[in-house]
């Protein structure tokens, strides 16, 4: 598949409004933690970034004129397939370390000497940072998997006066 000019465009435009959404979402998922489990945080914070995206793309990568029902619907609707792949790619990366690494995650096991004699909780650290990694792999998954669904069915060329 050759990609045009105009494509090109689009695509950095929508690099930019995703980055915006990214950052949004992936540190959000910190504070969301503090409530609740990762898979959970995971899915609000995507929430926060799908508000930004929407925001920051709709008409300056797409080029739509004003917002409508349909085009929210249609941008819902791609944003969740994409959610669903960033969920399962972040969780499944995070049992598969689990997995891998089961004495890595564990707080009984993880440099119990140096959590002894730092104020520093090595294993919080330690699992706090395998998270935000395992996220941010499931974050790189969906960004073009929603690029090519946004540019394809959510804001399609002929659609809410997009040329």
């Amino acid at each position: 598949m050759i990609v045009g000019k105009e494509t090109s465009l689009q695509a950095f435009r929508y690099f930019q409004a995703a980055v915006a959404g990214t950052l949004a979402n992936f540190f959000s998922r910190f504070l969301f933690a503090e409530w609740m489990e990762f898979g959970w945080s995971v899915i609000i914070a995507n929430y926060v970034g799908m508000i930004i995206v929407f925001l920051f793309s709709y008409k300056r990568a797409f080029g739509a004129a004003q917002v409508d029902g349909l085009m929210i619907g249609k941008f819902a609707l791609v944003a969740h397939g994409g959610l669903l792949l960033v969920w399962g790619v972040s969780t499944g990366t995070f049992q598969l370390v689990e997995n891998i690494f089961p004495m890595l995650l564990s707080p009984e096991t993880v440099y119990p000497a140096l959590n002894e004699t730092a104020a520093v909780n090595w294993g919080q650290i330690i699992k706090t940072g395998t998270e935000g990694c395992c996220h941010g792999i499931g974050i790189s998954v969906g960004f073009l998997a929603n690029f090519i669904g946004h540019k394809r069915f959510s804001f399609a060329a002929g659609q809410f006066g997009i040329t």
